[in-house]
């Protein structure tokens, strides 16, 4: 069955999109949107989000991010039917989902679904408010960003020129009635803190949001801000919030609860500009089939669904050989996975048609990780749990194996590696080329001393492979996990 599942995913990911739907390509000021939607649709969807650009914007009461290279991408799908292709799968079946923010290893992608309403944007704008934080505070506590991106996310639009946000979150408040935090535990909690996982995680995000909201509703937006950033300064809690809101800890505390738990709450209303407005027009453009599969590959390459992705890719040019998009996402599968020939086949035909092939070599470069196990992909930034806490694992596929060990050594020979894995069965042996095989890390240090050769150290590594000639076996994928894993 698993077979079957995978294979099913793997033609649909081959094939084109729908030959019915008609796609259409939309510029914003700092969007670029592709839908299979109609032209008004499209126009409203871009307009919805520089509306709440806009507002993030201003009530960050900083300067708005420095702008990427390009617009970040917004893919619109009219329903269920036409995102399925694209929703993430665990042990193949479809997670369900109404939207997806991908922060890929190129690129960023916002996908939505129009036919899930206002369920489709609240959960993007959640995770689009943290990008936009990021910009303007790199290292904004994690009690600001759940708090500011779950406010963010209750955005009303309420006419062209006119919205409201800060409407309670129903789950927040219930939740909230029950129990609280101690602010100084939400104050101190980090990305890799016991309050970020488990059942604690959702009361830190109430907490946190209830924080916000209470201060934009008593006119202290200046103060919560100046509040992070003396506490991201490493400031003592008590005297940083007696110095920002002139009051205790614990006064603030009981102020936040009451007020949530009042159940009179006030939103924010905010009016646009009309340039702001004016600025989205309707003038989106019809795309080809093939130019839209340029995109939704690209997509996939960012949620390291590489295979799936080339397929689409080498299809779309295969039916129309110049689509810059398609090109463009080869090239970088190619060279994030060291295939240096092939991504020149593409880079060229990019040369060709106008790109500044030499700009996008200069920010790879730029972005290029420093020493250590160079040769080896990364499949994106790992993030370190705390412990005791399990990996979000990556999804084996039907013929993929997994062997769980520690890793004895890394034999090298040009652009091939094995792993070689101590495990309770004996020593697993497997390889492949460097640049095919995906690097995780789910440890609290870098692998930057990796190297090949016989290791100095024990690391449990998980390694996925599968059935190659013979009796060898191609290495897919190698999970390094915290001590103590149990697999």
């Amino acid at each position: 069955m698993r077979r079957v599942l995978f294979l099913a995913a793997t033609i649909l990911a081959a094939c084109p999109v729908d030959a019915a739907a008609e796609w259409r390509f939309l510029h914003s000021e700092h969007f670029q949107l592709i839908g299979d939607v109609s032209a008004r649709q499209l126009r409203d969807v871009a307009l919805r989000f520089e509306q709440f650009r806009d507002i993030a914007t201003r009530l960050n009461l900083a300067p708005a991010r420095q702008e990427a290279a390009s617009p970040l991408t917004i893919l619109v799908f009219r329903n269920g039917k036409s995102f399925e292709p694209f929703l993430p799968r665990d042990s193949g079946r479809v997670v369900e989902s109404a939207g997806m923010f991908v922060e890929g290893p190129d690129s960023v992608y916002i996908a939505v679904r129009l036919d899930r309403g206002e369920a489709s944007f609240r959960s993007v704008f959640h995770e689009y408010s943290h990008l936009l934080l990021r910009g303007v505070f790199p290292d904004a506590p994690i009690w600001l960003h759940e708090g500011m991106a779950e406010f963010y996310s209750t955005l009303r639009i309420t006419g062209d020129r006119s919205a409201l946000i800060g409407y309670p979150v129903a789950a927040h408040v219930t939740l909230l009635q029950q129990r609280s935090m101690p602010l100084t535990q939400m104050f101190a909690a980090t990305a890799r803190s016991s309050e970020y996982f488990g059942a604690t995680r959702l009361l830190l995000y109430a907490q946190s949001w209830a924080v916000i909201h209470h201060a934009f509703q008593s006119s202290r937006g200046k103060e919560v801000l100046e509040l992070a950033r003396t506490l991201a300064a490493g400031a003592d809690v008590e005297a940083a919030v007696q110095s920002t809101y002139g009051m205790s800890v614990s006064e603030l505390e009981r102020r936040v609860l009451a007020y949530v738990r009042s159940g009179s709450y006030s939103a924010v209303a905010i009016t646009f500009g009309a340039d702001l407005v004016n600025g989205v027009t309707d003038g989106a453009v019809p795309l080809s089939d093939a130019e839209a599969d340029g995109w939704l590959g690209d997509l996939l390459a960012q949620m390291g669904r590489d295979d799936e992705a080339k397929l689409r890719l080498e299809n779309a040019l295969s039916r129309q050989p110049g689509v810059l998009q398609a090109h463009h996402a080869l090239a970088l599968i190619f060279l994030r996975t060291n295939r240096q020939e092939e991504a020149n086949t593409h880079l060229q035909q990019m040369r060709a048609l106008g790109m500044n092939v030499d700009e996008i070599l200069k920010r790879l470069r730029a972005a290029a990780p420093q020493g250590g196990f160079r040769q080896a992909p990364s499949t994106g930034p790992s993030t370190p749990l705390p412990p005791g806490a399990r990996p979000f694992l990556r999804i084996t596929l039907a013929d993929e194996r997994r062997s769980f060990g520690t890793l004895e050594s890394l034999d090298c020979k040009g652009d091939q590696v094995e792993f070689v894995v101590r495990t309770a069965d004996g020593t697993v042996r497997a390889g492949g080329r460097f640049g095919e095989i995906s690097m995780i890390t789910y440890r609290d240090e870098s692998l930057g001393d990796l190297r090949c050769g016989p290791q100095t150290r024990s690391l449990p590594l998980l390694l996925t492979w599968k059935p190659a000639a013979g009796e060898s076996r191609q290495a897919i994928a190698a999970e390094f996990v915290p001590d103590g894993f149990d697999p």
